[in-house]
């Protein structure tokens, strides 16, 4: 595990009790993961980035961590256990890391330069299709 100071700092700019953003390996297909330490609310991010294809994935992995401490789902007991709520969850922390990125317009869609790093993340690539698409 490393510690990464840059993400670390502008996670606790977000919200002050986030001790630590943290590079280490997951298991296969979660590329993130947000933690709160049991008994206290002290919390810290987790990215695999060996998993992710490119620097758009690598924030939108930290910044869709970051919403769900920054928008409490961490602290909604039994949230998760339902399917219909948790996909309600992942998709809310999605449109906050794409607000956040500066990925979405006004509206709430993509800005042209963008759409193909959205689609990439919305369908969570294992390749860049940026890359692909040269």
């Amino acid at each position: 595990m490393a510690v990464n100071p840059f993400l670390t700092t502008i996670a606790k700019q977000h919200h002050l009790k986030i001790e630590e953003v943290l590079f280490c390996r997951l298991e296969r297909g979660h590329f993130g993961l947000a933690q709160k330490r049991k008994g206290a609310q002290i919390y810290r991010i987790l990215i695999d980035k060996e998993q992710l294809a490119c620097i758009y994935r690598e924030f939108f992995t930290f910044f869709h961590e970051l919403a769900h401490i920054c928008l409490g789902h961490l602290e909604l007991t039994g949230y998760a256990n339902d399917s219909v709520k948790k996909q309600l969850k992942e998709g809310e922390a999605d449109l906050w890391a794409w607000e956040q990125m500066g990925i979405l317009d006004k509206k709430g869609g993509p800005k042209p330069k963008y759409q193909v790093c959205y689609n990439c993340m919305a369908m969570r690539s294992p390749h860049c299709l940026r890359e692909k698409g040269r």
